[in-house]
């Protein structure tokens, strides 16, 4: 535990090298001192407890995110882990406060205790993570399981029983084993305060998802359904109709074909049936014999009926 930077604060003249009474301490010196003055310690590491838990489940979609983009493939065991180191802010009121989290702590050992501490999280954290659990083989044939899904887009039911056979056990493994190789680790998250930070989870989500192109994004998704769900309804109707019967009696028209049938509600009349009508109307008939002016009368420039011969 240090106030400030170790890297920076080793190298002042006042720093005090000293595993129980100096600047830098275990924490069990830390909670006898503070017991000493009075304090609940047990609160102290409940509440510390929590400003870490919902640290993590604040970037749990980040997480999540980037977990299933690099690994894929992998949904029974886990690819991989990571130490966070949590820097905690103590006020005088015994409140812890969150100052950084260090996705990469420092594992220099310059000074006994932390050779000490150090060494012994290292090796206790390859010895938690069950690495025997997750071996190349495996994770090959997780890979040849999901190019065949590729290929054959529909799973069969079986595939997805084994699979969730394969997780309940691998699961059941893994508690057996973190409890074996617990050591100095202490599970904090989840035990019996799961239904307490569950609803944090969905907060969550909403905090890192709600945003302008993603309130779009759910908007012409929900439309898409809506209009999926209409499709479909009318589909179904159209699918589950009674059938209707075909006309009979002199109207009715055969098919083409054997087993297509042709529907016709009126039949077209013949095209010379109009022209005929349309000649009659539009053109009358000549006279028998034209009439025939004299010879004087005739004018080449007046039009002149044309006596029909047929």
């Amino acid at each position: 535990m240090h106030l400030t930077n170790y890297a920076i604060n080793k190298h002042s003249k006042d720093f005090i090298q000293n595993d129980m009474t100096g600047s830098k301490r275990r924490f069990v010196s830390v909670n006898a001192s503070l017991k000493e003055a009075g304090y609940d310690v047990d609160q102290l590491w409940i509440d510390t407890e929590d400003v870490i838990i919902k640290t993590l489940i604040s970037i749990h979609p980040i997480l999540k995110h980037n977990y299933r983009s690099c690994f894929a493939h992998h949904t029974v065991t886990s690819a991989c882990f990571e130490i966070l180191g949590f820097d905690i802010l103590i006020d005088r009121k015994l409140r812890p406060l969150l100052l950084e989290v260090n996705h990469s702590p420092s594992f220099h050992t310059d000074a006994p205790m932390d050779k000490d501490i150090k060494e012994g999280l290292l090796y206790e954290t390859l010895n938690l993570i069950d690495l025997g659990s997750c071996d190349k083989r495996k994770c090959q044939e997780e890979e040849r399981k999901r190019v065949l899904e590729r290929l054959f887009t529909k799973r069969a039911p079986k595939d997805r029983k084994e699979e969730e056979i394969a997780m309940a056990n691998y699961m059941e493994h893994l508690i057996i084993h973190e409890k074996k190789y617990m050591k100095g680790f202490k599970l904090i998250y989840p035990n019996e305060n799961e239904e307490k930070y569950s609803k944090f989870f969905e907060q969550s989500a909403s905090l890192f998802g709600e945003t302008t192109a993603s309130r779009a994004r759910q908007e012409a998704a929900k439309n898409q359904r809506v209009e999926l769900e209409a499709k479909q309804k009318q589909y179904d109707e159209f699918k589950h109709a009674p059938a209707k019967k075909p006309p009979s009696g002199p109207k009715a028209l055969k098919p083409e074909s054997p087993g297509h049938e042709k529907s016709e509600t009126k039949t077209a009349k013949p095209i010379f049936t109009l022209y005929d009508k349309y000649k009659k109307t539009l053109v009358p008939p000549p006279p028998s014999q034209p009439p025939s002016l004299p010879e004087g009368e005739r004018n080449s420039s007046r039009p002149m009926s044309i006596a029909d011969d047929g």
